[in-house]
């Protein structure tokens, strides 16, 4: 019974890192995404977008996508990628784009990301590539 309390007592200290100035594991994520963090950005869109310890907003979602995309998160780019190719939200469908950001994310290795370029690619004529 000792061991049990010990392991979860690590789990949740590594699960959810105690931080200073008491604030929650929601506020901590927020924060470290304003602060540029691409790693804490996509962790919001996603929370955004399943509604997880937060209310769902797609659009909330879509721009927090966005900001990590552009801070260099490849799995954001990927989706950033799919937003542009199927004109997702606000954004409007753009064919160029999404190629663009499917090519960024498969140049940092994302997997399948260089297929996925390839098939916008092949909607795109040779001078808009």
């Amino acid at each position: 019974m000792k061991l049990l309390s010990v392991f979860f007592l690590l789990f949740f200290t590594i699960s959810f890192p105690a931080i200073s100035n008491g604030s929650s594991k929601i506020e901590y994520i927020v924060e470290s995404a304003k602060n540029g963090n691409a790693d804490a950005q996509f962790k919001l869109a996603e929370m955004y977008k399943n509604g997880v310890d937060i209310e769902q907003d797609n659009s909330q979602s879509l721009f927090w996508y966005e900001k990590s995309a552009k801070n260099g998160n490849a799995d954001a780019q990927a989706i950033m990628g799919l937003v542009y190719y199927f004109g997702v939200g606000s954004y409007d469908i753009d064919i160029k784009r999404a190629y663009a950001w499917a090519s960024v994310s498969a140049k940092q290795g994302r997997e399948n990301s260089n297929e996925v370029a390839e098939g916008y690619a092949d909607d795109l004529n040779e001078q808009e590539l």
